[in-house]
């Protein structure tokens, strides 16, 4: 079902070096059927932080005990853009409890195709989110998935929304 390892999966005897991780959502399937187990099987693999994805049905605090016991860390934590737009400082507490650094979005709700309108409600929405993340101590990031390239000005609607979302 599981692969023993990536270093067996590539010939090689020794595990991955430096410090590697994996984001949770490569593993969802697995994540469905047997958290606990799943989790045993990424550390045997050598990682040893995950960006979350997803808590699978579980608390935050439920889910940093899983990390702890198998001395995992999770170092970033993925939410859907209306829940960090609706539910801001439950997110914080969440990744603050996961002990994440960071606090990602991987999808800008829209209409196809992603316009100007769009990117500019994106911006708003990221400045006023990622203000509240940096009060509390987390970096915002935006998990781009390639829409946000479209044609715009002298670049790109990514472009806009980069010049146009506050750095801090």
């Amino acid at each position: 079902m599981f692969p023993v390892s990536l270093a067996s999966a590539a010939g090689d005897s020794e595990q991955l070096v430096p410090n590697p991780g994996v984001v949770s959502y490569t593993f969802r399937h697995q994540f469905e059927e047997d958290i606990a187990g799943t989790l045993d099987l990424i550390r045997d693999m050598g990682f040893d932080h995950l960006e979350l994805s997803n808590l699978f049905g579980m608390r935050a605090a439920q889910f940093r005990a899983l990390l702890d016991e198998r001395g995992l860390s999770c170092t970033s934590y993925g939410v859907g853009y209306r829940t960090l737009m609706e539910e801001t400082r439950n997110v914080i507490l969440d990744a603050m409890t996961l002990g994440a650094k960071h606090v990602r979005v991987a999808w800008i709700p829209h209409d196809a195709p992603f316009d100007i309108n769009d990117a500019r409600r994106a911006v708003d929405d990221f400045n006023r989110a990622g203000k509240e993340l940096k009060e509390a101590g987390l970096q915002f990031s935006y998990h781009n998935h390639g829409y946000e390239f479209r044609p715009h000005g002298d670049g790109t609607l990514f472009d806009y929304i980069v010049e146009n979302t506050h750095p801090d």
